[in-house]
């Protein structure tokens, strides 16, 4: 019982980290975010550009591509295995489904698939308090997901523990704008930033 006491405790301070270095960041650039920002959402590069794809969500549900076209969104590769980063980054995915507009959609994709299964990741999912109409948590077979990492241009080695750390921001025509460093503040400040730009672009 010790460990697993260990283990959740462990668990818990991962996530109030993540979050309370993503609440500081929004403190700091909240007066942007109430403004708005000026420029154009063409100003970000074109980086790459996701071919349409089939999975299965956390809910079980067959899941298309498709299903995100006409929106932004923002991806990141987990695995629900992973002990510390994963934690951490789907936690800060948590605060920003929580201070986004309910139109940008959060992406979640497993790179341990043998093992993610959608329960195990509707478990998953269900600790971080994720919006099944907002934020979908992706698993499938290993070709497919390897072939949607390609695509992201996010690496593509079969050991889990070997994934990006980065978030991907895709626009609303399934192309990736923009890379962000997920435990870089600066740089999630700048992902701030620019979603909601793009977004509100494509209104």
């Amino acid at each position: 019982m010790s460990n697993i006491f260990k283990i959740r405790k462990s668990f818990l301070w991962i996530v109030l980290i993540a979050n309370g270095l993503l609440f500081v960041l929004l403190q700091l650039d909240k007066g942007s975010m109430r403004i708005g920002l000026p420029g154009k959402a063409q100003e970000l590069p074109v980086l790459a550009t996701i071919e349409p794809f089939s999975l299965t969500s956390h809910r079980s549900d067959k899941f298309s591509s498709g299903q995100l076209l006409g929106s932004t969104w923002i991806a990141n590769f987990i695995f629900t295995r992973c002990p510390n980063q994963c934690p951490a980054m789907t936690a800060r995915f948590a605060t920003l489904q929580n201070v986004l507009p309910d139109k940008i959609k959060l992406v979640s994709f497993s790179v341990d698939p043998n093992y993610d299964t959608p329960d195990v990741l509707r478990s998953y999912a269900a600790k971080f308090g994720a919006d099944p109409k907002r934020w979908f948590f992706l698993t499938g077979d290993r070709e497919t997901l390897q072939r949607v990492r390609a695509d992201f241009k996010l690496g593509q080695s079969e050991d889990p523990s070997l994934h990006s750390l980065r978030f991907a921001l895709v626009d609303d025509k399934s192309r990736v704008r923009g890379y962000y460093d997920s435990e870089n503040p600066d740089s999630l400040k700048q992902l701030l930033r620019e979603v909601r730009r793009l977004a509100k672009d494509h209104e």
